[in-house]
């Protein structure tokens, strides 16, 4: 989901520092933070607007001008800020939409296990479910290059923090990754994942554009997956996450719950089959190059 942040009131520039607090709607993600500055030094009256957070995943829906002329867009996502330069002549609104933080994935450790699903007949009510289509990129392709990471010399995500790049380096340099791009309804998403290492890995996430990343799922050169996923609760408040594949991978169900310790226990439901978290061939990366059609009969 996304989140809008409005200045109110169309509030005037000035050549004086002046603070100017975002409004948000109730019940979101924090209202984004914007600070307002000007050049004391410039000939004609100028402002700086920043905006603290903004990042490759945030975009401007709205730039009202009310009787000024827009200077220098500078959409640069250095250090976390925007700015936007801005000749003064009477009062701006500015209206921009926050997506979920570039990096999703917190600490970058994912712990989670995977279960055949042996009968869906037998699942729970699964109400409306999510369409995701993925797809799998040459590990081998996957460099940092200024601190971006990039696919060759594409750029996926800008301007990677400085841990995130001194952890990811290792594992990129011994291609020990599996580099996914995931479309899942009007989002898009860049994930890095390491080797499964006693039901946990390494993973990182980020949001990125729809449009910088569409190409490479939907063109169907690289090996992809395509599935609905759906939400049960589980008994501790934790979510199942039920996967019913499409394609190659048709007939083919499992369910994914992701905890968060290596130590957490948890309820079985009576609707899971077999523990599959060690076997790669159950992995949607695996899926993607060998797919279930080709071996369900063994299982």
């Amino acid at each position: 989901m996304t989140d809008e942040a409005v200045l109110p009131n169309g509030d005037q520039f000035a050549n004086e520092g002046v603070g100017l607090d975002a409004c948000a709607r109730a019940n979101r993600d924090p209202a984004l933070d914007f600070d307002k500055g000007a050049d004391k030094h410039a000939i004609a009256q100028c402002a700086t607007i920043e905006v603290d957070g903004f990042n490759q995943c945030d975009v401007f829906t709205e730039l009202n001008v009310d009787d000024a002329v827009l200077v220098d867009s500078g959409l640069a996502h250095g250090d976390g800020g925007v700015n936007l330069s801005l000749e003064w002549v009477g009062c701006i609104i500015l209206k921009a939409r926050r997506g979920k933080p570039g990096l999703m994935s917190g600490d970058g450790v994912e712990i989670e296990y995977r279960f055949f699903v042996p009968d869906h007949a037998v699942l729970p009510a699964l109400g409306r479910g999510s369409k995701m289509i993925q797809c799998y990129l040459p590990k081998w392709k996957i460099l940092i290059e200024n601190n971006h990471l990039c696919l060759e010399e594409r750029i996926l995500v800008r301007d990677l923090p400085m841990d995130v790049i001194r952890q990811l380096s290792d594992l990129i340099e011994g291609a020990n990754i599996t580099p996914r791009v995931r479309l899942v309804g009007d989002a898009a998403f860049v994930t890095v994942k390491g080797p499964m290492v006693d039901y946990s890995r390494a993973e990182w996430e980020f949001e990125v554009m729809v449009d910088d990343v569409r190409d490479l799922v939907t063109s169907f050169r690289f090996p992809h997956v395509m599935k609905t996923r759906y939400e049960v609760p589980s008994a501790e408040g934790l979510c199942w996450e039920i996967d019913v594949f499409e394609g190659d991978n048709h007939g083919l169900v499992m369910a994914e719950l992701e905890v968060p310790s290596a130590d957490f226990e948890f309820v079985r439901p009576e609707w899971l089959g077999s523990d599959v978290t060690s076997d790669d061939r159950f992995g949607n990366g695996s899926l993607a190059r060998d797919p279930w059609c080709d071996w369900c009969d063994d299982v």
